[in-house]
């Protein structure tokens, strides 16, 4: 499902750069290039689902995917983005960055890789522990006024996991043991440790594993 929120700042980011759109090439400038950037998927169309699922949602506010705009989907390589598997998160990023799109929406770990290589494209980003990850981080002082080309909001900030880790220990004071299931990023369970031990417990993350 799109996010309505995501929507919102994605339409808006198209609308309040127009400087991106002029710079594209001639021939390039209806419809409008819409890159979204998205987590691996196990589907067997990882593809098609997602461009439907958005082209649906833009078509609500007058924007046709194939007219106005032309919806690009990408998907992240795989679950390893830190070490043998960064290059390849990189090089489809580029192709993203390099296609000239008015805005790029994108989630997760992508954030990382986009600002490296764009300062003027719109990125709209939708995610978790943003507020904790040093790289995807660096230079926003807030997602709701950022102050550059990065704007969105964080799904799981960092106040949120500590909140939950506090509720924890109300409901079992003797719990010693914090544990998160999924696939969240090595950072986002370094930061789960911090907090934990904040309360006298320790964090663990079990991953799930994607691919």
């Amino acid at each position: 499902a799109v996010n309505r929120r995501v929507l919102v700042c994605a339409i808006a980011g198209m609308l309040a750069f127009p400087a991106v759109a002029r710079a594209q090439p001639a021939g390039r400038r209806s419809p409008k290039r819409v890159a979204v950037l998205l987590g691996p998927s196990i589907s067997p169309d990882p593809i098609g689902p997602a461009k439907e699922a958005w082209g649906r949602e833009f078509a609500k506010h007058g924007f046709v995917d194939g007219k106005e705009i032309e919806i690009a989907i990408y998907r992240g390589p795989g679950r390893d983005y830190t070490r043998d598997g960064a290059p390849l998160w990189d090089r489809i990023a580029r192709q993203a960055v390099d296609s000239r799109p008015v805005v790029m929406v994108m989630s997760g770990v992508w954030l990382s890789f986009a600002r490296r290589l764009t300062g003027d494209i719109p990125l709209v980003y939708f995610g978790g522990g943003v507020e904790v990850d040093e790289n995807a981080a660096e230079g926003i002082d807030s997602l709701r006024r950022p102050g550059s080309n990065v704007t969105g909001f964080d799904l799981f900030p960092a106040q949120l996991m500590s909140k939950t880790m506090e509720l924890l220990k109300e409901v079992r004071p003797d719990a010693t043991r914090h544990a998160m299931v999924g696939i969240s990023p090595p950072w986002l369970a370094r930061a789960a440790k911090v907090e934990a031990r904040k309360l006298g417990m320790d964090s663990v993350m079990l991953p799930v594993p994607i691919n």
